[in-house]
């Protein structure tokens, strides 16, 4: 299939018109249905064009629009305006087009093929006519960009299977999602003025959405207590929303939740009163100075859960884990940046007969491993950053080394201790 790539020239100063000069690159897949001998000349002849012959018509190629050819990607620069697309368009891109405020509203209305578009620090732009067939959308760095200008533009967005917005949409502060009734994917990132999200209308099992990302929205302070029914979410992050009060009661009813991180939400004081979804396999949390690891967590009965990291928070904290906190089926366990931490907790690693990898870092006064020693399953230890415990791990003459020589890979610091065979 040919894929055409359509930019502006840096030429200074100089205005070229509608569309700055333009470039365009083209590579012809012999198989394409398109490759007709019309067609075929027809790419042929642009993908001899250099990139430094610049087209200085007032608008896109001549031929643009021409049926015969199939434009799979345009990728717009620094245009003032854009009146003209190629009726076969897969995926538009527009970026850096400081000066765009709007696309005509009937711009879009033949573009039956266009399956992704994407926005990028177009700063002045206001709204898009969005074609039906649209299934990706991506806005970044668009601050007046408004996402749901008209009815129009709330219809068409029906078959959106994967959203992300970053740095746009101010005036955003609700987010309506059964707006989005094919949503799969939906990253949020540095939205300021996003508060809430609305599920009226979010039916129970009908929801698509597999994969929830949201980070660095301050103004967020709570999720919707019910009505959030997404029984295909596989990963769900939380990531530097400051002013989040609790954690969403949602969580406990996603029985398909592989994946859960929880970062930076210092206000967060504790797991919903339903638990988390046995299905977890991995739970990672880091910086959340509220949420302090307690049996009230629930971790002893998720039997799907290998992998566990904590970084930093846990203030005060100064043995880990404890007793049944962990399942016994944990397999790695990630211990980072716990300023309090003085021990690792003799019964809390009894039960954990099936962990292989034990990864710990930027702990400055630990100094105590338990004392029956670390679990015989044990394939890997990484300690870095743990200057006190450190040189009781010293080859032969530290005090723990005996503890630890059975391990197949050490590594203290960055620096591979000696395999086992080489020990003795």
């Amino acid at each position: 299939m040919p894929s055409f790539y359509i930019s502006t020239l840096n030429r200074g100063n100089e205005t070229q018109g509608r569309v700055d000069a333009l470039s365009v690159e083209a590579r012809l897949d012999a198989g394409s249905a398109n490759s007709d001998q019309k067609g075929a000349n027809n790419i042929a002849k642009r993908s001899q064009e250099r990139i430094g012959s610049a087209f200085t018509r007032n608008s896109l190629p001549q031929d643009f629009d021409d049926q015969e050819i199939l434009y799979e990607t345009c990728t717009v620069s620094n245009a003032s305006q854009l009146l003209v697309l190629a009726p076969k368009l897969q995926s538009l891109r527009i970026k850096d087009c400081e000066s765009l405020d709007v696309l005509p509203d009937g711009l879009l209305d033949g573009s039956t093929s266009l399956k992704e578009l994407k926005l990028m620090n177009c700063s002045d732009l206001r709204s898009i006519p969005y074609p039906p067939s649209l299934t990706e959308l991506y806005i970044s760095k668009c601050r007046n960009f408004e996402l749901l200008r008209s009815s129009k533009s709330r219809e068409n967005l029906s078959f959106i299977h994967r959203l992300s917005i970053g740095n746009s949409c101010d005036s955003l502060t609700t987010l309506t999602l059964d707006l989005f009734p094919k949503l799969k994917i939906l990253f949020i990132w540095n939205c300021p003025n996003l508060v809430s999200f609305d599920v009226t209308g979010v039916h129970k099992g009908d929801f698509p959405l597999e994969c929830f990302e949201i980070r660095d929205c301050p103004g967020l302070t709570s999720f919707p207590d019910e009505g959030f029914h997404t029984p295909n979410l596989r990963a769900f992050t939380l990531s530097n929303c400051k002013n989040l009060k609790k954690f969403p009661n949602f969580i406990a009813s996603l029985t398909s939740l592989l994946t859960l991180f929880v970062l930076r939400c210092p206000h967060i004081e504790c797991f919903p009163h339903g638990g988390l979804p046995s299905s977890l396999i991995l739970i990672s949390i880091a910086y959340c100075d509220k949420l302090t690891s307690q049996k009230e967590w629930g971790l002893e009965n998720l039997k799907s859960l290998t992998t566990f990291n904590i970084e930093g928070g846990c203030i005060g904290l100064e043995s880990f884990p404890e007793e049944n906190l962990l399942p016994r089926n944990i397999i790695s366990l990630h211990i980072s940046n716990l300023k309090s931490l003085k021990k690792l907790d003799d019964k809390g690693f009894q039960q954990l007969n099936a962990l292989c990898t034990l990864k710990i870092d930027r702990c400055d006064v630990l100094q105590y491993l338990p004392e029956q020693g670390l679990p015989s399953s044990l394939n890997q230890l990484n300690i870095r950053d743990c200057p006190v415990l450190t040189p009781r791990l010293k080859p032969e003459t530290g005090k723990y080394w005996c503890k630890v020589a059975h391990i197949p890979h050490i590594e203290i610091d960055d620096k591979k201790v000696g395999q086992p065979w080489y020990r003795y």
